[in-house]
């Protein structure tokens, strides 16, 4: 009798569907979330690591930078906004068992943050 087939966990798939390069992201979703500057930052965090990393140390790494925000707030903003807009553009694999998220590269997107980091210092 044939054994049933595996079960992936949400990692697995996330990673079955992880695209090295992207374009397909509405450029208005784009802008969108390009506008808000935690985005931003953490599209530069996720950007430069080279895999998964927890939304504790997202949160840890943010609050480093930000002196007025507390953490609970920021985990929520992040737990409930940020990180869902950015997900739900594609641009974010997220691992529920872990609580951690990967970025999925979007070539057009990178450009754009590139200019606007380049001019918003």
């Amino acid at each position: 009798m044939p054994s049933a087939p595996k079960r992936l966990t949400n990692r697995e798939l996330a990673e079955r569907s992880h695209s090295t390069s992207r374009s397909d992201v509405p450029l208005n979703v784009l802008f969108r979330i390009l506008s808000d500057r935690v985005r931003r930052r953490l599209l530069l965090l996720l950007s430069s690591g080279d895999g998964w990393i927890s939304i504790d140390e997202l949160a840890d790494e943010l609050l480093a930078e930000r002196d007025a925000t507390s953490r609970e707030s920021l985990l929520v903003a992040l737990h409930h906004t940020h990180l869902p807009q950015m997900a739900d553009a594609g641009l974010l694999a997220y691992d529920s068992e872990t609580d951690a998220v990967r970025y999925r590269s979007d070539a057009r997107l990178e450009r754009l943050l590139d200019e606007i980091t380049a001019f918003d210092g």
